[in-house]
C-alpha cells in the first residue's frame, strides 16, 4: 500500500486504512490529481506556513522519501524529519479546531448571554487566532490584561458547567501559536 520504511515515521497510521477503500468500486473520495487534493485541503493549508505546505505536498501527497525532500529543499534529514513531525502536529491541531467549532458556536448562541462582552470577545479572538498576542492587539489591551481576562473567563466557564468549552480552550492554550494564518489575520 504505502512505501514506509520504518514504523515510527509520520504517516504510519495510514497503514490502518483498509485496502478495499482504494480498490475499484471501493467507497471513498478518489482525486484525479494532486491538484485536486490540494484544492480539497485548502482550508487546512491556509493555516500552514510555506515551509509546512512544501512538506505536506512532497511527503504526504507526492509520497517522496525524506532523503529526496532533503535534496529538493536543501535541508538535513533530521531537519526534514522534525518538519514532518511538526507539520503533522499542526494539521492535527487544525483538524481538532475544525471538529469543535460547531460546539463553540452552539455555546456562543445559547450560553454566552450570561457573560460580559469582553469575556466573549477574548474567547472568540483566541479561538480564531490561537494567539494571546493577536487577541490582545485586536482588543487593544496589554497581553497580561488579556490573559487575566481569559483566566477569569475560564474559571467562570468551569464554575457554570461549561467544561466542554473550557476543554476546547485548554487545548488551544496548550497549542498556542501552533498555526500560522497565511491568508489573513483575524
Amino acid at each position: 500500500m504505502s512505501n514506509w520504511k520504518t514504523g515510527w515515521c509520520i504517516g504510519s497510521d495510514i497503514e490502518l486504512i483498509p485496502d478495499s477503500s482504494f480498490e475499484p468500486g471501493g467507497m471513498g473520495w478518489r482525486p484525479d490529481s494532486v491538484d485536486d487534493i490540494v484544492d480539497h485541503l485548502d482550508n487546512v493549508f491556509r493555516f500552514l506556513g510555506k515551509k509546512d505546505c512544501d512538506v505536506v505536498h512532497l511527503y504526504f501527497l507526492l509520497h517522496k522519501r525524506q532523503t529526496d525532500i532533503c535534496q529538493l529543499l536543501d535541508r538535513t534529514q533530521p531537519a526534514v524529519s522534525y518538519d514532518i513531525k511538526r507539520t503533522k502536529e499542526h494539521i492535527n491541531f487544525v483538524i481538532y479546531l475544525l471538529s469543535v467549532i460547531d460546539d463553540f458556536l452552539v455555546f456562543l448562541e445559547k450560553g454566552a448571554k450570561q457573560y460580559e462582552s469582553d469575556q466573549i470577545q477574548v474567547l472568540v479572538l483566541l479561538f480564531f487566532s490561537t494567539s494571546f498576542t493577536k487577541t490582545s492587539k485586536i482588543m487593544n489591551c496589554h497581553q497580561i490584561t488579556c490573559r487575566h481576562l481569559f483566566d477569569k473567563t475560564m474559571k467562570s466557564l468551569k464554575k457554570d458547567g461549561y467544561d466542554d468549552v473550557a476543554e476546547i480552550f485548554d487545548n488551544i492554550v496548550s497549542n498556542l501559536n501552533m498555526i500560522k494564518k497565511t491568508i489573513a489575520d483575524v
